[in-house]
């Protein structure tokens, strides 16, 4: 029997270093697409979450309070919150008293209207108001919206919002930057590994999450605007896209630079 004594050749040895590098090659590949997927996954649920959560609070949220016609404010005093009308509509409604909302305030104060001599005190106004809020708020837009808003607008429904300063021109959307997972109790449901899991990501992630809510009103035509008891709710949620986190200041990076997800829905009420 014979037996070879010579070992392996530098060819040999060549061969096999070659071949092991190219699997070592591939492995390293597999195993970054598989990472880049998981990115990938975990970015779009997260942003699924995200949108889910705001169109949820959106469908809760009072109407007017979304639309600027109720303003949430602090009592210095009591340290609480009250919800008082807008100051833009207690003006309207006072400067337009006699000829529009008489015979209502009237009819709320449970007298003749003929009994009415003066228009009423703001603290009055304002307790009208809140309880009349719908009538006024279609009044207002009537009134005081629809010839001072763009064609463009008014067929996007982007018409008859207000902030503490008055109209709001275009869009009313609300953006927000390095969106983090808030609250497990109101997010996740108490899951805290789930919630540990994705704060944590968002934080090796650079935070790149923004958030956008808009909301909008049936389009308007024809001399015709709609108030408050339909809207159009908008939630879109911008991630990294293909897994790859923008090197840079979210606040400058580009919608277009960013996937998303976006939902839509409509809340009414009656």
């Amino acid at each position: 029997m014979l037996k070879s004594n010579k070992g392996y050749s530098l060819v040999e040895i060549g061969i096999g270093i070659l071949i092991l590098t190219i699997f070592l090659l591939f492995s390293i590949g597999l195993i970054n697409g598989c990472y880049t997927n998981y990115r990938r996954i975990k970015q779009r649920n997260l942003a699924i979450d995200r949108a889910v959560f705001y169109v949820e609070t959106l469908l809760q949220a009072d109407k007017n309070i979304l639309t600027g016609y109720i303003l949430e404010e602090i009592n210095e005093t009591t340290n609480e919150i009250e919800y008082i009308p807008n100051p833009t509509i207690v003006s309207f409604v006072s400067n337009s008293f006699d000829t529009e909302f008489l015979a209502k305030y009237a009819s709320y104060k449970g007298v003749d209207k003929s009994e009415i001599t003066s228009t009423p005190s703001t603290q009055d106004l304002m307790e009208y108001i809140t309880s009349d809020i719908d009538f006024i708020v279609n009044k207002y837009i009537e009134k005081e919206v629809i010839d001072s808003t763009p064609s463009v607008d008014l067929q996007n429904g982007d018409y008859g919002f207000l902030n503490k300063d008055g109209l709001i021109v275009g869009v009313n959307e609300v953006t927000r930057n390095n969106e983090m997972a808030i609250n497990a109790q109101e997010l996740f449901l108490n899951d805290e590994y789930y919630y540990s899991d994705a704060n944590n990501y968002l934080v090796s992630n650079s935070n790149i999450l923004r958030v956008k809510r808009r909301v909008r009103r049936i389009p308007a035509g024809n001399g015709k605007a709609y108030g408050n008891n339909i809207l159009k709710i908008e939630v879109e949620v911008f991630f990294p896209k293909n897994g790859k986190v923008p090197n840079k200041d979210v606040r400058l990076v580009a919608d277009d630079e960013l996937d998303s997800i976006l939902i839509k829905a409509v809340k009414t009420s009656t």
